[in-house]
């Protein structure tokens, strides 16, 4: 291939010609002697290397927290028999990710089978699936006029996660308890730690349960018994609809949304529930209800691909399809959409518990300066006020300021408790 300064010394090339002819004078065209040389000697004298060349990649990891870093290793061997005096390396990286120390762009000498290996760091500050790569590799003459261009190895996929807070277990309650050991009181005897009631004593009781001095003061043998604990159904519904990209990035009420559902996520599952997730946004997801880490390694990635959107399908249409009546609903959303209200009153006739997470728009410092604009933020957040209280008759609601961690707001679910039922 030529490069972009062949066609260039072209064009002057055909002045000079057409110069000369128009000026009946040969003069102009002795200019095309050097001209032709050149190429002469590019061609000859100073051949285009041979390129068979070889690059592997290799990244440090392929899931990082955002605002993380990784390290890309790219081994680049010569397979020829000739020397490649000028080997052009380009990895590509997309437009949102750093490059931290070293550099994906490089110019390299390899002698015949030589092998080098080069390492840059990259820096992610958002959340999202990227692709490293493909890498490209270019080689040209010593004058420059020809090249040879070739494009290596796959590209590599590279998962950036969203931050996750730690959330304490007494945050949350439930009314709907499954049969799996868990934390939540289930209103019923078993194992646990609450205390539940004193009973006869009846062969086979453990004597750690007897309580010897309700026994002495009743005379006969007291069993005490605890609270059982158990765990439960729960589906996170993440809105990425209306509303969801206010906020000046990267600090938008989405991201705020998807580090509440990755933080509920982390502690649900660890607590030994079973978790499903639905975004809903402009590409719709949902993960069925399952348990442990690989499931919550699965439900990150769904997080960290979520986008904004607007969709005409209702907010949860799926839940009764993949929930059993009666589980635990926690949808996440800034309840700036109208039909919001509408979704949370079907859901809850259709009898599931119902927790509302909401980030306070009120949190954001708004990019527009304008008084119009003032006046419609608060008339968002007044219309967002309304929207609470219609739906406190339905469920619990967590008005959430994103500028406080979203542990101390969950403390708002202890005001709101509701017994246990099966």
């Amino acid at each position: 291939m030529y490069s972009k300064r062949v066609p260039v010394i072209i064009a002057f090339s055909m002045f000079l010609l057409l110069s000369s002819i128009a000026l009946r004078d040969w003069r102009p065209s002795i200019l095309l002697l050097p001209i032709a040389s050149l190429f002469f000697l590019s061609n000859n004298l100073f051949p285009l290397s041979e390129m068979n060349a070889e690059v592997t990649r290799e990244v440090s990891s392929a899931r990082i927290v955002a605002g993380g870093t990784t390290t890309v290793r790219l081994e680049v061997t010569n397979k020829g028999n000739r020397r490649i005096d000028l080997l052009e390396l380009y990895d590509r990286l997309p437009a949102k990710v750093q490059v931290e120390k070293g550099s994906n762009h490089l110019l390299l000498t390899l002698d015949p089978r030589e092998k080098t290996t080069v390492n840059y760091e990259i820096l992610c500050p958002h959340r999202g699936r990227y692709e490293i790569g493909p890498a490209y590799l270019r080689t040209r003459d010593s004058l420059g006029l020809h090249f040879t261009e070739k494009t290596l190895t796959e590209p590599s996929t590279l998962y950036v996660l969203p931050e996750v807070e730690y959330l304490k277990a007494t945050d949350l309650r439930a009314r709907h308890t499954g049969p799996w050991p868990g934390i939540f009181h289930s209103r019923h005897s078993g194992v646990g730690t609450e205390f539940y009631g004193l009973r006869d004593y009846v062969p086979g009781d453990a004597l750690s349960r007897v309580g010897w001095k309700a026994s002495a003061r009743m005379a006969k043998l007291i069993t005490i018994d605890n609270e059982s604990e158990r765990s439960t159904d729960i589906m996170i519904i993440l809105d990425a609809g209306r509303g969801s990209t206010l906020g000046v990035s990267p600090n938008t009420l989405l991201e705020y949304e998807v580090r509440a559902a990755g933080s509920l996520a982390s502690l649900l599952l660890k607590l030994g529930n079973r978790v499903g997730l639905i975004i809903h946004g402009g590409v719709r997801s949902s993960l069925p209800r399952d348990f442990g880490k690989r499931h919550f390694q699965t439900i990150l990635n769904r997080l960290a691909t979520a986008e904004a959107g607007e969709t005409p399908l209702p907010i949860g249409f799926e839940v009764p399809v993949l929930m059993p009546p009666d589980s635990q609903v926690i949808l996440i959303s800034p309840l700036l959409d109208p039909h919001v209200p509408e979704a949370v009153r079907t859901l809850a006739s259709e009898g599931y518990d119902l927790l509302i997470i909401s980030p306070s728009v009120l949190g954001f410092p708004s990019s527009e300066t304008s008084e119009a604009s003032r006046i419609v933020h608060r008339i968002m957040a007044l219309e967002r006020g309304n929207t609470i209280a219609e739906l406190r008759r339905y469920g619990t609601v967590v008005d959430w300021d994103p500028r406080i961690p979203l542990r101390a707001a969950m403390r708002e679910t202890r005001r709101w408790r509701v017994p246990a039922r099966h």
